[in-house]
């Protein structure tokens, strides 16, 4: 017997460990029996949807909840040319009261002659600003009275690609952000620069795209070429 293990204790451990062990293998058997599921919709080029969730820490944000989806769909069943598109959809709230949502489309359309790809981000959080330059980033302390404010942020950044050779690409890219400040520390309202352009800001920019990609897998690739410029 253990030393310092009471025999009372062990007969409960005896007794528990059965169950314990038996209900990981039907949380392993339900996993199990998910993925076969999903891959069979896979197989079958239909929607496929994974559940993701987890915490995460930021020194902004605190703790937070995280949670989203990972969906794999066909825009087409009937092209057997295109390789299946994804939606990573991401999102979440932290005990600051802060929240998220975030998604990285990936399309492919028309025997993969269209590709569509778009960054989407939104967020609602505190955030810090030391002011502009070195010198404001390296003294001034971080503080509520001197850095904190609450940022509202979002992020819309569609691209799309024609392909008009095999692995050449050309296309158009659109890049929309937008940022609004609330609740301004008192040495932020004296900044020179927040006070110049004030608390919302917004730019627009659309940009030509060119490039060269021979990968088999653009989302996970395991081989070929991938060559991107843009302007």
């Amino acid at each position: 017997m253990a030393k310092g293990i009471k025999p009372g204790l062990l007969l409960i451990l005896a007794l528990l460990s059965p169950r314990l062990l038996s209900q990981e293998q039907d949380s392993l058997g339900l996993i199990g029996r998910f993925q076969e599921n999903n891959q069979a919709r896979i197989d079958a080029g239909k929607l496929a949807i994974t559940p993701l969730l987890g915490p995460s820490y930021t020194p902004e944000t605190k703790l937070t909840l995280s949670g989203g989806l990972m969906i794999s769909f066909l825009t087409s069943q009937n092209d057997t040319i295109i390789q299946r598109s994804s939606a990573p959809i991401t999102f979440g709230i932290s005990v600051t009261g802060a929240f998220s949502f975030s998604t990285k489309l990936s399309t492919y359309w028309l025997e993969d002659r269209l590709r569509v790809f778009a960054d989407i981000w939104m967020k609602n959080m505190p955030d810090n600003y030391w002011g502009v330059g070195y010198e404001n980033g390296y003294s001034t302390p971080k503080s509520d009275s001197t850095t904190a404010y609450q940022r509202t942020w979002w992020m819309f950044n569609p691209r799309f690609l024609w392909q008009f050779q095999q692995n050449y690409f050309a296309g158009i890219s659109l890049d929309m952000n937008y940022t609004e400040t609330s609740d301004p520390n008192p040495l932020m309202q004296e900044d020179e620069y927040y006070r110049r352009y004030g608390p919302e800001n917004m730019n627009v920019g659309l940009g030509l795209i060119l490039r060269f990609d021979s990968r088999d897998i653009p989302v996970n690739a395991w081989k070929g070429y991938y060559v991107d410029l843009a302007a």
